[in-house]
Protein backbone atom coordinates (compact mmCIF):
# COMPACT_ATOMS: atom_id res chain seq x y z
CA UNK A 1 0.00 0.00 0.00
CA UNK A 2 1.11 3.50 -0.72
CA UNK A 3 1.99 6.32 1.97
CA UNK A 4 -0.79 8.07 0.10
CA UNK A 5 -3.34 4.82 0.50
CA UNK A 6 -1.74 5.15 3.81
CA UNK A 7 -2.75 8.72 4.96
CA UNK A 8 -6.60 8.05 3.19
CA UNK A 9 -6.69 4.84 5.65
CA UNK A 10 -5.63 7.09 8.91
CA UNK A 11 -7.87 10.00 7.73
CA UNK A 12 -11.00 7.68 7.48
CA UNK A 13 -10.30 6.28 10.96
CA UNK A 14 -10.30 9.76 11.82
CA UNK A 15 -13.94 10.51 10.56
CA UNK A 16 -15.00 7.52 12.23
CA UNK A 17 -13.27 8.64 15.59
CA UNK A 18 -15.51 11.76 15.40
CA UNK A 19 -18.83 9.85 14.58
CA UNK A 20 -17.91 7.32 17.61
CA UNK A 21 -17.63 10.68 19.31
CA UNK A 22 -21.09 11.91 18.98
CA UNK A 23 -20.33 14.62 16.09
CA UNK A 24 -22.54 15.18 13.36
CA UNK A 25 -21.85 13.79 9.99
CA UNK A 26 -21.45 17.14 8.64
CA UNK A 27 -19.11 17.95 11.38
CA UNK A 28 -16.95 15.11 11.02
CA UNK A 29 -16.78 14.92 7.19
CA UNK A 30 -15.82 18.64 7.19
CA UNK A 31 -13.19 18.04 9.56
CA UNK A 32 -11.58 15.31 7.44
CA UNK A 33 -11.93 17.12 4.75
CA UNK A 34 -9.71 19.44 5.85
CA UNK A 35 -7.11 17.25 7.40
CA UNK A 36 -7.12 15.63 3.86
CA UNK A 37 -6.75 19.06 1.98
CA UNK A 38 -3.88 20.17 4.96
CA UNK A 39 -2.02 16.79 4.09
CA UNK A 40 -2.25 16.79 0.41
CA UNK A 41 -1.19 20.09 0.68
CA UNK A 42 1.78 19.52 2.75
CA UNK A 43 2.70 16.48 1.24
CA UNK A 44 4.44 14.49 3.97
CA UNK A 45 3.04 11.74 6.44
CA UNK A 46 1.09 12.66 9.67
CA UNK A 47 4.56 11.64 11.90
CA UNK A 48 6.60 14.27 10.12
CA UNK A 49 4.40 17.19 10.35
CA UNK A 50 5.89 20.50 12.27
CA UNK A 51 5.14 23.79 13.48
CA UNK A 52 6.25 25.38 10.53
CA UNK A 53 3.97 23.22 8.04
CA UNK A 54 0.81 24.13 10.56
CA UNK A 55 1.98 27.61 9.91
CA UNK A 56 2.85 28.05 6.50
CA UNK A 57 -0.70 25.97 5.81
CA UNK A 58 -2.70 28.63 7.63
CA UNK A 59 -1.24 31.73 5.92
CA UNK A 60 -1.47 30.21 2.67
CA UNK A 61 -5.64 29.88 3.48
CA UNK A 62 -5.31 33.48 5.21
CA UNK A 63 -3.57 35.37 2.19
CA UNK A 64 -3.86 33.46 -0.87
CA UNK A 65 -7.47 31.44 0.01
CA UNK A 66 -8.78 34.23 1.49
CA UNK A 67 -9.96 32.38 4.34
CA UNK A 68 -11.80 34.20 7.69
CA UNK A 69 -10.87 33.96 10.65
CA UNK A 70 -13.87 31.82 11.74
CA UNK A 71 -13.24 29.34 8.88
CA UNK A 72 -9.34 29.25 10.14
CA UNK A 73 -10.39 28.77 13.14
CA UNK A 74 -12.61 25.49 12.06
CA UNK A 75 -9.94 24.66 9.83
CA UNK A 76 -7.04 24.45 13.05
CA UNK A 77 -9.20 22.99 14.87
CA UNK A 78 -9.35 20.00 12.77
CA UNK A 79 -5.83 19.60 12.34
CA UNK A 80 -5.22 19.96 15.97
CA UNK A 81 -8.12 17.41 17.02
CA UNK A 82 -6.69 14.90 14.06
CA UNK A 83 -3.02 15.36 15.88
CA UNK A 84 -4.91 14.75 18.91
CA UNK A 85 -6.11 11.46 17.21
CA UNK A 86 -2.75 10.51 16.20
CA UNK A 87 -0.41 10.95 19.20
CA UNK A 88 0.85 13.89 18.40
CA UNK A 89 -0.23 15.81 21.78
CA UNK A 90 2.85 18.64 21.72
CA UNK A 91 2.27 19.62 18.20
CA UNK A 92 -1.78 19.47 18.62
CA UNK A 93 -2.03 22.10 21.73
CA UNK A 94 0.75 24.60 19.65
CA UNK A 95 -2.02 25.01 17.04
CA UNK A 96 -2.93 27.97 16.52
CA UNK A 97 -7.04 29.03 16.44
CA UNK A 98 -7.50 32.49 15.27
CA UNK A 99 -10.49 34.10 16.91
CA UNK A 100 -13.60 33.78 14.41
CA UNK A 101 -17.24 35.38 15.57
CA UNK A 102 -20.04 34.27 14.12
CA UNK A 103 -22.66 37.08 12.54
CA UNK A 104 -26.10 36.19 13.31
CA UNK A 105 -27.38 36.10 9.82
CA UNK A 106 -31.34 37.68 9.94
CA UNK A 107 -33.92 36.10 7.87
CA UNK A 108 -38.24 35.72 7.12
CA UNK A 109 -40.10 33.18 7.30
CA UNK A 110 -41.23 31.68 4.12
CA UNK A 111 -44.93 33.17 4.87
CA UNK A 112 -43.72 36.36 6.21
CA UNK A 113 -41.15 37.10 3.14
CA UNK A 114 -44.21 35.68 0.67
CA UNK A 115 -45.87 38.84 2.03
CA UNK A 116 -42.99 40.86 1.66
CA UNK A 117 -42.63 40.27 -2.05
CA UNK A 118 -46.18 39.43 -3.76
CA UNK A 119 -47.12 39.86 -6.71
CA UNK A 120 -44.23 41.97 -7.78
CA UNK A 121 -42.37 40.15 -10.48
CA UNK A 122 -39.17 41.95 -9.39
CA UNK A 123 -38.74 41.30 -5.55
CA UNK A 124 -40.36 37.79 -6.88
CA UNK A 125 -37.73 36.49 -9.11
CA UNK A 126 -34.81 38.29 -6.43
CA UNK A 127 -35.97 35.75 -3.71
CA UNK A 128 -36.98 32.86 -6.04
CA UNK A 129 -33.37 32.75 -7.11
CA UNK A 130 -31.82 34.18 -3.97
CA UNK A 131 -30.30 37.05 -5.91
CA UNK A 132 -27.99 39.37 -4.56
CA UNK A 133 -28.96 43.15 -6.15
CA UNK A 134 -25.93 43.02 -8.57
CA UNK A 135 -26.78 39.96 -9.50
CA UNK A 136 -30.57 40.99 -10.17
CA UNK A 137 -29.25 43.41 -12.14
CA UNK A 138 -26.99 41.55 -14.14
CA UNK A 139 -30.33 39.27 -15.73
CA UNK A 140 -30.09 38.96 -18.91
CA UNK A 141 -33.42 39.15 -21.38
CA UNK A 142 -31.87 36.81 -24.08
CA UNK A 143 -30.87 33.98 -21.60
CA UNK A 144 -34.31 34.06 -19.88
CA UNK A 145 -36.84 31.54 -21.47
CA UNK A 146 -40.01 32.34 -20.82
CA UNK A 147 -41.79 29.27 -21.42
CA UNK A 148 -39.65 27.08 -19.04
CA UNK A 149 -38.71 29.52 -16.29
CA UNK A 150 -35.43 28.60 -17.23
CA UNK A 151 -32.82 31.49 -16.71
CA UNK A 152 -29.22 32.19 -16.50
CA UNK A 153 -28.13 34.01 -12.95
CA UNK A 154 -24.37 35.18 -12.82
CA UNK A 155 -23.30 34.29 -9.13
CA UNK A 156 -21.06 37.09 -7.44
CA UNK A 157 -17.60 36.49 -5.26
CA UNK A 158 -16.11 33.68 -6.89
CA UNK A 159 -12.66 34.97 -6.71
CA UNK A 160 -11.97 34.28 -10.85
CA UNK A 161 -14.19 30.33 -10.79
CA UNK A 162 -16.89 30.18 -12.96
CA UNK A 163 -20.18 31.74 -12.22
CA UNK A 164 -22.66 31.39 -14.31
CA UNK A 165 -25.73 28.71 -13.27
CA UNK A 166 -29.45 27.88 -15.44
CA UNK A 167 -31.48 28.19 -12.79
CA UNK A 168 -35.58 27.86 -13.06
CA UNK A 169 -38.22 29.82 -11.89
CA UNK A 170 -41.68 28.38 -10.13
CA UNK A 171 -44.52 28.53 -12.59
CA UNK A 172 -46.39 31.08 -10.64
CA UNK A 173 -43.25 33.43 -10.79
CA UNK A 174 -42.43 32.90 -14.60
CA UNK A 175 -46.57 33.93 -15.09
CA UNK A 176 -45.69 36.87 -13.09
CA UNK A 177 -42.35 37.81 -14.97
CA UNK A 178 -43.94 37.33 -18.64
CA UNK A 179 -46.59 39.48 -17.63
CA UNK A 180 -44.44 42.09 -16.45
CA UNK A 181 -41.97 41.85 -19.70
CA UNK A 182 -44.91 42.43 -21.94
CA UNK A 183 -45.22 45.81 -20.54
CA UNK A 184 -41.45 46.33 -19.71
CA UNK A 185 -38.77 46.41 -22.03
CA UNK A 186 -35.09 47.40 -21.85
CA UNK A 187 -33.34 49.20 -24.61
CA UNK A 188 -30.39 46.84 -24.09
CA UNK A 189 -30.44 43.20 -22.86
CA UNK A 190 -31.31 43.22 -19.24
CA UNK A 191 -33.81 41.84 -17.88
CA UNK A 192 -35.23 44.66 -15.76
CA UNK A 193 -34.48 48.39 -16.75
CA UNK A 194 -34.31 49.53 -12.69
CA UNK A 195 -31.14 51.27 -10.61
CA UNK A 196 -29.93 49.52 -7.83
CA UNK A 197 -31.19 52.39 -5.77
CA UNK A 198 -34.56 51.61 -7.00
CA UNK A 199 -34.18 48.12 -6.07
CA UNK A 200 -33.76 49.28 -2.41
CA UNK A 201 -36.56 51.71 -2.58
CA UNK A 202 -39.02 49.35 -3.99
CA UNK A 203 -37.61 46.66 -1.29
CA UNK A 204 -38.00 49.27 1.39
CA UNK A 205 -41.84 50.24 0.61
CA UNK A 206 -42.79 46.23 0.35
CA UNK A 207 -41.27 45.75 4.12
CA UNK A 208 -43.41 49.22 5.05
CA UNK A 209 -46.67 47.31 3.45
CA UNK A 210 -46.37 44.69 5.27
CA UNK A 211 -45.70 46.49 9.01
CA UNK A 212 -41.84 45.84 8.89
CA UNK A 213 -39.70 48.23 9.82
CA UNK A 214 -37.29 48.93 6.78
CA UNK A 215 -34.47 50.05 8.83
CA UNK A 216 -34.24 46.81 10.20
CA UNK A 217 -33.69 44.84 7.06
CA UNK A 218 -31.56 45.16 3.89
CA UNK A 219 -32.16 43.85 0.29
CA UNK A 220 -29.77 40.67 0.98
CA UNK A 221 -32.21 39.30 3.70
CA UNK A 222 -34.05 37.56 0.93
CA UNK A 223 -31.30 35.68 -0.17
CA UNK A 224 -31.05 34.81 3.67
CA UNK A 225 -34.35 33.81 3.85
CA UNK A 226 -34.35 31.85 0.94
CA UNK A 227 -31.64 29.48 1.52
CA UNK A 228 -33.07 29.15 5.32
CA UNK A 229 -36.28 28.47 4.11
CA UNK A 230 -34.84 25.75 1.64
CA UNK A 231 -33.44 24.55 4.49
CA UNK A 232 -36.58 24.56 6.84
CA UNK A 233 -38.86 22.45 3.79
CA UNK A 234 -35.94 20.31 3.01
CA UNK A 235 -35.46 18.87 6.89
CA UNK A 236 -39.48 18.53 7.06
CA UNK A 237 -40.44 16.85 3.56
CA UNK A 238 -36.99 14.52 3.66
CA UNK A 239 -35.26 14.83 7.16
CA UNK A 240 -32.18 15.92 5.87
CA UNK A 241 -30.34 18.70 4.04
CA UNK A 242 -28.46 17.86 0.35
CA UNK A 243 -25.67 20.22 1.30
CA UNK A 244 -24.13 19.83 -2.16
CA UNK A 245 -27.15 20.91 -4.16
CA UNK A 246 -28.25 24.08 -2.38
CA UNK A 247 -24.49 25.18 -1.81
CA UNK A 248 -24.37 25.08 -5.47
CA UNK A 249 -27.96 26.72 -6.14
CA UNK A 250 -26.37 29.14 -4.16
CA UNK A 251 -23.41 29.45 -5.62
CA UNK A 252 -21.60 28.96 -2.33
CA UNK A 253 -17.68 27.68 -3.13
CA UNK A 254 -17.47 26.37 0.23
CA UNK A 255 -20.22 23.95 1.31
CA UNK A 256 -19.13 25.37 4.97
CA UNK A 257 -21.05 28.64 4.21
CA UNK A 258 -24.19 26.92 3.83
CA UNK A 259 -23.36 25.08 6.72
CA UNK A 260 -24.72 28.39 8.46
CA UNK A 261 -28.15 27.94 7.44
CA UNK A 262 -28.76 24.11 8.07
CA UNK A 263 -28.02 25.49 11.34
CA UNK A 264 -30.60 28.44 11.89
CA UNK A 265 -33.18 26.11 10.26
CA UNK A 266 -32.60 23.71 12.68
CA UNK A 267 -32.73 25.82 15.25
CA UNK A 268 -35.74 27.24 14.06
CA UNK A 269 -37.70 23.93 13.87
CA UNK A 270 -36.39 23.13 17.64
CA UNK A 271 -34.13 20.15 16.36
CA UNK A 272 -31.26 19.75 18.73
CA UNK A 273 -29.83 16.30 17.69
CA UNK A 274 -27.69 16.15 14.20
CA UNK A 275 -29.60 16.54 10.75
CA UNK A 276 -28.57 13.58 8.14
CA UNK A 277 -27.05 15.47 5.44
CA UNK A 278 -26.68 13.19 2.22
CA UNK A 279 -23.20 13.93 0.65
CA UNK A 280 -21.51 13.11 -2.68
CA UNK A 281 -19.36 10.05 -2.47
CA UNK A 282 -16.84 11.44 0.26
CA UNK A 283 -13.04 10.70 -1.11
CA UNK A 284 -10.68 10.25 2.08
Amino acid sequence: MSSAENVGDLVKQFYDYLILRGRAHVTAYNSARHVQHFLEWVGKTPKELSRDDIMEYLKYLRESKKYSDLTLKNVSYSISSFLDFIGMKDLSVWVPRPVGRVKEVKWLPEDVVMKVVGSDPILRVAYELALRVSELLMLKRSEYDGSTGSIVVYREKHKGKPNKYLLKLSDETRKLLNEYLRTHKCPDDRLFCISRRAIQGRFKRALKKVGLDPKKYTFHILRHSRCTNICINMIKERKNVDLITLAKFMGHLNPQTTMQYIHIATRALGIETPIEIPSPTISF
